[in-house]
């Protein structure tokens, strides 16, 4: 049982290899970060999530209380 965790350790499972049938491994894919790719897309996520944070609030800003609850 150790020697299979073992093996299984080594090697890296090439799941879209193994399912197109492709023994050199061309097909696999590989998952490449760089900081930059993190800092780009954790400014990109925050910018969004303001945007859907705001927008939302500055429109019940601007709505008239009584008028917001007269209907619920």
């Amino acid at each position: 049982m150790a020697a299979s965790r073992a093996r299984v350790a080594r090697q890296p499972a090439a799941v879209l290899a193994e399912l197109l049938d492709d023994l050199s491994r061309v097909t696999d894919i590989h998952l490449v970060l760089s900081m930059e790719l993190v800092l780009v897309s954790t400014v990109i996520l925050m910018g969004v999530g303001l945007v859907a944070g705001f927008l939302p609030a500055l429109r019940a800003s601007r709505l008239d209380p009584i008028e917001s609850l007269r209907y619920e």
